[in-house]
Parts: C-alpha cells; sequence; structure tokens
C-alpha cells in the first residue's frame, strides 16, 4: 500500500469535507501514519506528557475557543509547544477563524491546517470511514468470480493451475429439504452439506457449506483482488 499523503487526503476529500487549505501547502507532503484523529485535549493548555503526535489533530469549536480565550503570550507559548511535534496535520472544523498567531507558527513549522466548514461531529463521521478504509489491510488473491443466480462466488488457486470458469456453465444445485420446493430462502435454512468443485470428471471437496456448484467449461482466466 502507497503512504497516505496530507495532501492525497486533501485532494480526495476536499469536497466531501468542504476543505479550505491554510498553513503551509510544505505540509501536504507529510505522510499519515494511523487511521486515528482526535482533539490535542491538554496539549493546547501547555501539557505534552500525553501527546499522541502522529495522529490527525483536529481542534472543534473548544479547542479554538480556548485558545482565543487565553492571553497572547500564553496562547503563543502553547501553541509553539504544539507545533514543535511532528505532527502530520491540524483541521479545524466549523469554517472557525484561526486564532491570531495560530496559521503563523503553523507555515513556519511546515504543517497545513485544513479548515472544514463542517460541524464536528459531521465531520468525524466522514472523515473516519476513509481513514478506515485507507488503512485497511489488503491482499491479493489469483482466482475467478463469477455471478450465479445473483449470488457471488469466488475461486481461489495458485496461479496456473487450470481453474475452468464460465458463467454460462454453471449449474447450481441448492440444499433444500425433503417436502420444500428449491428457492434462496430453502438454501439458508437447509442443514449443512459437503460440496465440491469439479473439473470434468473430478470432484474436489472444498468444505461444508449450504450449496453445491459444479462447473465445466473449456475457458479458464484469473483476476486479481485486493
Amino acid at each position: 500500500m502507497a503512504p497516505l499523503t496530507v495532501g492525497a487526503l486533501y485532494e480526495r476529500l476536499k469536497d466531501s469535507l468542504q476543505l479550505e487549505l491554510l498553513g503551509s501547502a510544505d505540509g501536504l507532503q507529510r505522510i499519515l501514519e494511523t487511521d486515528d484523529a482526535s482533539g490535542p485535549g491538554l496539549v493546547l493548555a501547555g501539557y505534552t506528557g500525553r501527546f499522541v503526535h502522529h495522529r490527525l489533530q483536529v481542534l472543534g469549536e473548544t479547542e479554538v475557543s480556548y485558545l482565543k480565550s487565553l492571553g497572547a503570550a500564553e496562547r503563543q507559548r502553547n501553541l509553539e509547544a504544539f507545533f514543535s511535534y511532528p505532527i502530520p496535520c491540524v483541521m479545524v472544523t466549523k469554517g472557525q477563524a484561526l486564532p491570531d498567531g495560530m496559521e503563523a507558527l503553523a507555515s513556519k513549522s511546515g504543517i497545513a491546517i485544513l479548515v472544514s466548514q463542517l460541524k464536528t461531529q459531521e465531520f468525524y463521521h466522514r472523515l473516519g470511514p476513509f481513514l478506515e478504509d485507507a488503512f485497511a489491510p489488503t491482499t491479493n488473491l489469483h482466482g475467478s468470480l463469477a455471478d450465479v443466480y445473483g449470488v457471488g462466488l469466488l475461486f481461489v488457486g495458485r496461479s496456473g493451475i487450470g481453474m475452468k470458469v464460465s458463467s454460462a456453465s454453471y449449474s447450481l444445485m441448492i440444499a433444500s429439504s425433503a417436502s420444500g420446493p428449491f428457492s434462496p430462502l430453502s438454501a439458508l435454512t437447509a442443514a449443512p452439506r459437503m460440496i465440491g468443485v469439479s473439473s470434468p470428471g473430478n470432484w474436489y471437496l472444498v468444505s461444508s457449506s449450504r450449496t453445491s456448484i459444479s462447473t465445466s467449461s473449456s475457458s479458464s482466466w484469473s483476476s486479481t483482488m485486493s
């Protein structure tokens, strides 16, 4: 998986999150290391003992109003301590105006500030799924995909082993009760049974399931999923 930069996040979410770039554009090159985003908390009050600086730092109305309530000297001191850490990015919600001196300190430290017009809760609701997806584990599989009566099937195996798949060649046998008619519902409620996947003349045991599938075809292909 390629590293996710602040710039990539900005380009992909600038419309969804209604983002405006402030601070340093150089900060767009910084790499995000985690899918976590949170407020800086007591760091803005000067306590940095348990600061998790590698997270995206989100400032809502509480954080911004607190900074604006401080005297100029104290606010400058606390913000200097905040920006002295290699944080990836600062995000401000509700389109709030930045406290005096904050943008200049961010630019000096090479940190981008992204201001969103969204309320804080909605901002997190949209940002969270994107980060979870971006940092989710991925894998590549060789296999064949098919749609059988609206059910997606994935046949996996080593590349080049000769899996033969054709959407026109499937016969699908649903396990149903002895007295009941064939239906998708009966496949869900029937007792599990052993199934296999066949090449012409040969059955290979796969697993316990509620369906049995046989295939025959002269065509073969492979696909990659991630």
